[in-house]
């Protein structure tokens, strides 16, 4: 009786730690989601979305996105429920606080690793106060580790989460494939724990969800976002042995060789830790090969995509702390080696979700005290200009202004595609290269056609003196020269330069006369 006594108390003192964190969690992200200036990938999905009059229309407008569609789904739910944009952020932060509330509440790690780590850059800012995808990722990674100690008796359980977890993103497929390669061995080998018709029933559902996703991802030939279309053996060959060589290689970009060096015995530690459970350490080994051979074979990594590989490690280890399954006795070096490892986990780990902390200040400051993007402080010009309420906006590059619509109602006109926008496509519908000639011509017939004042925005800093050919992301590139800039600059009168931002959504407004 005391001991039930005592563990209920434990059981309530757990609670309050999480609902204390989680509020303070929340807080810190609605505080940052409502100073947040939103940019052209957050907004992208859902002018998607309400561009689509059906859920057939929809996935027709997905392709070439790169991206599986639950998040579209989420998008497409609510706004046609609530009828307004201003659903993106509210989204976002629920998913997200959802998350901190299942790993604060059920995560079988210590309160110090739940706390530091929901306030690192990943939980905090990029998979909560961002509106993509990832947060659900998040979100689900940390479901299917509360319900890894219930794999035996409720399979189909895990499998839903797996299932809506490989419909994420293409990142959150790959930690699937790997988790359900390493966990089928473990079934296969123990299937009397567990009905074979509810294990064959959950590995159907896991397999078409992730045949459904990579069919909602897969490029047509044209697309100019990845070259995965045209790979070759060879080029999964060396792939394959570049990321045998270098588990962690997709980190090296963003932090460097010699933090990369450090993050590849943090792996290696984390393998020693998993080591008697195969299974899991299994899982973790071929996601990292995964994570590694993507960026050499898709397309380039970023905070936000490689950020996932954390998560399901933080995940692992939890599912390692509440397995009860027979554990794998290691050689002795081996478990002599664990023990050292687990001996300096602790301190490793403060240190590492400590720096985590650190890198979240940038974002958190630049959200608070300035602007990530000059989109807001474009969509307030027009609103507040008399007679530009109805004006025709177009842009150059065209994606930097993608996020428009969520803080302005006008119409955007996309001269390298010849319509207005539902989206840039990125494929070779949208021409590689634009002058500034033929935007001018652009701006003509369109106001010509409309009837109403037209707003340029043009990124690019124009200069007499050149470069006359501006290349940039895509392969894409602008081009001018002396006769077509003064014709320009005759008839384009410079309303603001909105140039303040932190980001790359910098640009000069003009009005077209």
């Amino acid at each position: 009786m005391q001991a039930s006594d005592e563990s209920a108390q434990a059981d309530r003192a757990e609670a309050r730690f999480a609902l204390v964190v989680t509020l303070a969690y929340a807080v810190a992200v609605i505080v940052l989601a409502l100073r947040h200036e939103l940019f052209r990938d957050e907004v992208r999905p859902l002018g998607i979305v309400i561009a689509s009059r059906s859920l057939g229309e929809l996935f027709t407008n997905l392709r070439n996105e790169g991206h599986p569609a639950l998040w579209y789904l989420l998008l497409y739910g609510a706004y046609r429920i609530a009828g307004s944009m201003l659903v993106l952020k509210p989204i976002a932060a629920a998913i997200a606080i959802a998350a901190a509330w299942i790993f604060c509440r059920h995560a079988a790690l210590p309160r110090w690793t739940r706390a530091l780590f929901l306030f690192g850059q990943l939980p905090l800012y990029e998979y909560s106060v961002m509106c993509r995808n990832y947060g659900i990722s998040m979100l689900l990674v940390f479901a299917l580790a509360a319900s890894y100690h219930e794999r035996w008796r409720r399979p189909l359980r895990m499998a839903i989460v797996l299932a809506l977890l490989a419909n994420t993103n293409a990142h959150s497929l790959i930690l699937v494939a790997a988790f359900a390669s390493a966990i089928s061995l473990d079934m296969l080998r123990h299937r009397e724990h567990s009905s074979p018709l509810r294990l064959a029933l959950a590995a159907a559902i896991v397999l078409a969800a992730m045949a459904v996703s990579a069919l909602v991802m897969a490029p047509d030939p044209t697309t100019i976002v990845t070259g995965v279309r045209a790979l070759t053996a060879g080029d999964l060959a060396r792939a394959l042995g570049s990321a045998l060589f270098a588990p962690t290689g997709f980190y090296q970009p963003l932090v460097g060789r010699a933090v990369e060096l450090v993050l590849r015995a943090l792996l290696v530690g984390l393998l020693v830790v998993l080591c008697d459970r195969p299974r899991l350490a299994l899982a973790l080994w071929l996601a990292a090969i995964a994570f590694a051979m993507f960026p050499l074979l898709i397309y380039a990594t970023s905070e936000r995509h490689i950020g996932l590989f954390l998560v399901f490690a933080i995940a692992l280890l939890w599912m390692r702390a509440v397995d009860e399954s027979p554990a794998w006795a290691p050689p002795a070096w081996l478990a002599r080696a664990r023990r050292h490892v687990v001996r300096a986990g602790p301190l490793v780990g403060a240190l590492f979700l400590i720096a985590q902390i650190v890198l979240a200040g940038p974002d958190v400051i630049g959200d608070l005290t300035g602007q990530r993007s000059s989109i807001a402080a474009l969509g307030e010009l027009l609103r507040g200009t008399p007679g530009l309420a109805d004006a025709i906006v177009i842009a150059e590059p065209d994606v930097f202004i993608e996020a428009l619509p969520y803080y302005a109602p006008n119409r955007i006109y996309q001269p390298r595609e010849g319509h207005f926008l539902l989206k840039v496509n990125l494929t070779t519908a949208n021409a590689r290269t634009l002058s500034l000639a033929k935007l001018m011509s652009a701006a003509d017939e369109i106001a010509a056609r409309e009837g109403r004042p037209i707003v340029l925005v043009i990124a690019h800093h124009l200069d007499a003196a050149g470069p006359f050919v501006l290349t940039y992301a895509y392969g894409k590139q602008f081009t001018y020269d002396p006769d077509s800039l003064a014709r320009f600059r005759q008839r384009a009168t410079l309303m603001a330069p909105l140039r303040a931002s932190s980001g790359a959504e910098n640009f000069d407004v003009y009005r077209w006369r």
